[in-house]
Order: C-alpha cells, then sequence, then structure tokens
C-alpha cells in the first residue's frame, strides 16, 4: 500500500508510483515521468515508462525545502496526451537545527514539586518538527527513562516522584522533523534536591568569638554563623539580615554575601540605639534553591556605664565624705548596688588611693 507522502527524506529515498493510465481507442504510446518545481521548471525527466505501477526513484540532485511536483505525461498513438499531478512534497534530508536546553526544579500551587524541562531555537526549515521526545538521565546509576515522546510545546513538565534525593540528573531533549530525522541536546547536570539546608546557628560578634549578648558599638554590629551545611546539593549562598525582631529586616534588608560565613555592617546602613536589641537572621540557600533562616539570640547595644554607686568605708557612708580608721592594715569597704538599665552589672572592681579615683 502507498500513500501521498508530503515529506521526503532525501532524494534517494523518494519513490514515485502511478497507475490508471489508458488508452481504449489508440493506446498508449510514450508515458513521461518529471518533477517539477512550483513554477514549472523540469528538474528531472524520465521517458518511456513501464504501464505497470512500479516505482521509479529519481538517480537526480533535487533541492531540499522546497515544493516539488511530480508529474506524468501520457501520449496516445493518435498523438494526444494527458497528464496527471501529484500533491507535491518537500525534501529533507537534514536533522533538525539544535536550540538550547535547561532543567530547573520549581514548587508551586499548582504543579506541587516538578523538574520543568524548557528549551528553544530548535527548528527545522525544510519539514518542520513533528515531536520532541524527552528522557530522564540518572547520572549515578546510568538508568535513563524516555518520559514522553509526543511533546511538542516549548515546556514540559516531568515528575519527581522517581527521582531520588542527592542523585545528579541531566535531561536529553530529542528533536525529531517529519521525516524523522533528529538532533539533540543535553542539559547541564543538576543535584535532585527536595530538602533544605540543614540548621546551625548564628552568633553575634566577631567571627572566632562566642556569643555576645552585648555589645557597646554604636557604629557596628557584627554576626558569624557555623554547621549550616546541605549533604544533598551543597550550600550556594547566603544571605543576613538585621532587625529589632526575631527574622526582621528592620535595619538591613537581605543582602547576599555569597558564601562567607560572617558579616558587619556600620553607617549609614546600620543606624543603631542605645539599649535596643538587634536580632541577625541568615538564609541559606542550597544548590537546589530552597532555603533555610536562622537567627541569632541577638545583642543588645549599651554605650552607657552604670549608674554611680554609694560607698562606705569603715561604716561611713558617702562618696565625699573624709573617712578616719583606727587600723593601718585594714580598711572596711563596702557600697551600695549600682545599676544599669541597658545590661546587668556584669562585675565590681575595688582600688584603694590616695587620691579620688586613683
Amino acid at each position: 500500500f502507498q500513500h501521498d507522502a508530503v515529506y521526503v527524506r532525501g532524494a534517494s529515498a523518494l519513490s514515485v508510483y502511478w497507475n490508471g493510465f489508458n488508452d481504449l481507442q489508440s493506446g498508449i504510446d510514450e508515458c513521461l515521468l518529471s518533477i517539477v518545481s512550483e513554477n514549472g521548471s523540469i528538474l528531472w525527466q524520465r521517458n518511456n515508462l513501464d504501464l505497470t505501477d512500479s516505482p521509479v526513484s529519481p538517480n537526480a540532485t533535487l533541492p531540499s525545502g522546497q515544493r516539488l511536483i511530480t508529474r506524468v505525461l501520457c501520449v496516445n498513438r493518435a498523438g494526444l496526451s494527458s497528464n496527471s499531478f501529484s500533491n507535491g512534497f518537500v525534501l529533507d534530508s537534514t536533522p533538525p537545527l539544535q536550540g538550547k536546553l535547561q532543567a530547573t526544579i520549581t514548587t508551586s500551587e499548582i504543579t506541587k514539586e516538578s523538574l520543568v524541562v524548557t528549551w528553544q531555537g530548535f527548528s527545522d526549515p525544510e519539514s518542520g518538527i513533528a515531536n520532541f521526545d524527552i528522557v530522564l538521565l540518572d547520572n549515578l546509576t546510568g538508568a535513563v527513562s524516555a518520559v514522553n515522546n509526543t511533546v511538542v510545546n516549548s515546556t514540559f513538565l516531568l515528575p519527581v516522584s522517581n527521582m531520588t534525593d542527592g542523585n545528579m540528573y541531566s535531561v536529553r531533549l530529542v528533536a525529531r522533523n517529519r521525516v524523522g530525522l533528529t538532533s539533540q541536546a543535553v542539559s547541564e547536570p543538576l543535584v535532585f534536591d527536595r530538602t533544605p539546608p540543614l540548621a546551625g546557628s548564628v552568633l553575634d560578634g566577631p567571627l572566632g568569638a562566642a556569643d555576645v549578648n552585648y555589645t557597646s558599638s554604636t557604629t557596628m554590629l557584627q554576626a558569624h554563623w557555623e554547621t549550616i551545611t546541605d549533604t544533598d546539593s551543597g550550600i550556594s549562598q547566603f544571605f543576613w539580615a538585621i532587625g529589632t525582631s526575631p527574622g526582621g529586616t528592620q535595619i538591613l534588608n537581605y543582602t547576599d554575601v555569597g558564601l562567607n560565613t560572617s558579616s558587619s555592617c556600620g553607617p549609614p546602613s546600620c543606624a543603631t540605639e542605645n539599649g535596643v536589641k538587634y536580632f541577625t537572621t541568615v538564609r541559606a540557600v542550597n544548590g537546589a534553591g530552597k532555603s533555610s533562616w536562622f537567627t541569632s539570640t541577638g545583642v543588645t547595644v549599651d554605650s552607657t556605664p552604670p549608674n554611680i554607686p554609694v560607698i562606705s568605708l569603715n561604716n561611713k557612708t558617702g562618696n565625699d565624705m573624709p573617712v578616719y580608721g583606727t587600723s593601718n592594715t585594714t580598711v572596711e569597704v563596702s557600697w551600695l548596688n549600682s545599676s544599669d538599665p541597658d545590661s546587668p552589672i556584669a562585675e565590681y572592681s575595688v582600688c584603694l588611693g590616695s587620691e579620688a579615683g586613683r
């Protein structure tokens, strides 16, 4: 069974069939087979055709990408002729032009979680693109799974139900034209990771120091973070922010610090006030684009000293009161507790001198 082809895979694959030509009065004298362009130019011709439906394969160089028409002309013995034309065909001996391919993981309320495959630039000027095959490659195990072979759009969502966290995957896209020739592209490998980075700690204060609760600086806030990791796709970048509430950004909005694990902020970006507690929040992003947020316990700015305590020497009270004692080896010193509105009293130091304050 033969069918009239619209597209043909090169001249070598072209076969021409015909039947039904006859003349009951004088009989057929001669038939000619021609391949002509749309403007009527003869590109190939053969005389003395067999009147059976045996196929003829033109051995000629024919142009690709143009609509060509097959013509059969028969002449009877009286010199009268008639002809018949095919619907036309296009030769295509080249595969599709290769484009660009990208595969990314996305999450949405509609698709939940999918591997999004997008491509552009694939084309075929002769016969056009018939369809795309999408193949998922597991670069770790070598497993190959053909997901779809009827895609005609430039975007496709692959289900991730059979993908394993921590494995590296690529997507192969096969473009097929209407004569069955193919070209393909393979995406950059990606590590499949449905989980955000693992928990770590954000510490107030400079890198290498212990976590601090108070600072006397009104011009600088510092923080560092540690043990924030991701075993599947690794950490790709950190962002940090500073606010007056846990997770807040009242002082500094989220700022990209790359893979640094510490940062500092001073004026004019970070304007601080005495007695205010500031919290640092770090957003860690893994290689799959998933994020986790970690917040410090906060640091309070205290740039003012404690209130001056009231001192008692030898049971006599008053910082300016003259005091006399009978012992040349012992002075009894006591004081009323001092206070600080911004931070608790950390320690007291006592000195004894011959002059005030010395």
